[in-house]
């Protein structure tokens, strides 16, 4: 079996329980594939070639940072093969000043695969960066931590809201 990583702005290193409380897609995705997630900041202190693949969620922020960071050189010595996952809508980093937006695409460039949310969004990263490896990484549910409350269910019919409300959110 393949070792995996994830790289993130998440403040902590190390593996997720099946049972967390606040278990979010991208936590379950660390489940699922039985991964490794490390602080993006603590990959210059990881041994080389720890893992078959990295996969780094970019943040929003910080970018200046980010910027001058060495990422790439960090992930492609730690991992034999380097993949980003999608944060956010496919096209959030156009609103960045034009820098951050070369160095956003620059970055996919570097990539060996990218992983995006939907079937469009994968054309669309195909298309601005001319690579095939690139795939559809659906919303991961982990239910374990979920307890139902609802007896009847007919109850259970009807629309969930959630989201905070941003612009890249769809809020």
């Amino acid at each position: 079996m393949s070792k995996i990583a994830f790289f993130s702005e998440s403040g902590f290193d190390g593996k997720i329980p099946r049972d967390f409380d606040n278990m979010r897609t991208e936590y379950a995705w660390y489940v699922g594939l039985d991964a490794t997630h490390h602080n993006i900041e603590s990959i210059q202190s990881l041994d080389n070639d720890m893992y078959d693949l990295g996969i780094v969620i970019i943040p929003k922020t910080k970018i200046d940072y980010l910027m001058v960071y060495p990422l790439i050189e960090q992930m492609k010595r730690v991992c034999k093969k380097i993949g980003t996952m999608q944060e956010g809508p496919h096209w959030y980093f156009q609103d960045y000043p034009l820098h951050q937006q070369i160095w956003f695409y620059n970055i996919l460039m570097e990539m060996d695969v990218i992983f995006a949310h939907n079937q469009i969004d994968v054309e669309y990263y195909k298309g601005l960066t001319g690579k095939e490896n690139v795939f559809q990484n659906k919303s991961l549910m982990i239910e374990d931590k979920i307890t139902p409350h609802i007896i009847n269910t007919d109850a259970r019919d009807g629309v969930i809201i959630g989201g905070n409300m941003v612009r890249w959110y769809g809020g």
